[in-house]
């Protein structure tokens, strides 16, 4: 874990992270890959899982500050995995990343308390910001 913000990895117009930790669930290993390098880069320590449901058995409260769970996947939805770890810890932000969504998805998204939905295929300062405002980490204006 970073102690302040000097020392965590920077990107120009960004607010970076300062080791939160974050669980990432996504059934497509290079949508894993890329979203785990993207959040190391700003900053945040990154636990990333292809199994939603091994990542809601390790899931626990305290242990990630963020949850970003894909919504179509095998074995559980993004939206049931995210319902659940909102049941075991309400104050868990959960953001939903989906390239499938309809409006009704969305709606129902944010009606079980998910912190965002993000669109795929995303732009990189969307998804930073959705991650920021998540944690409550302000976004700089980009230079």
């Amino acid at each position: 874990m970073y102690s302040n913000r000097e020392m965590a990895p920077s990107m120009p117009g960004f607010q970076c992270g300062c080791g939160q930790h974050v669980l990432v669930v996504d059934d497509e290993p290079s949508v894993l890959f890329l979203v785990k390098r993207l959040l190391e880069r700003l900053g945040y320590v990154v636990t990333a899982l292809t199994d939603p449901v091994a990542a809601l058995e390790q899931f626990a409260p305290c242990r990630f500050d963020l949850v970003i769970t894909d919504l179509k996947m095998p074995g559980m939805s993004g939206h049931m995995l995210g319902s659940r770890i909102l049941e075991i810890e309400p104050t868990t932000p959960v953001i939903l990343i989906t390239g499938a969504a309809t409006h009704l998805d969305i709606s129902a998204a944010y009606a079980r308390g998910f912190a965002d939905v993000v669109l795929k295929p995303w732009d990189i300062h969307v998804f930073a910001s959705a991650v920021a405002r998540a944690m409550g980490i302000g976004v700089e204006a980009a230079a």
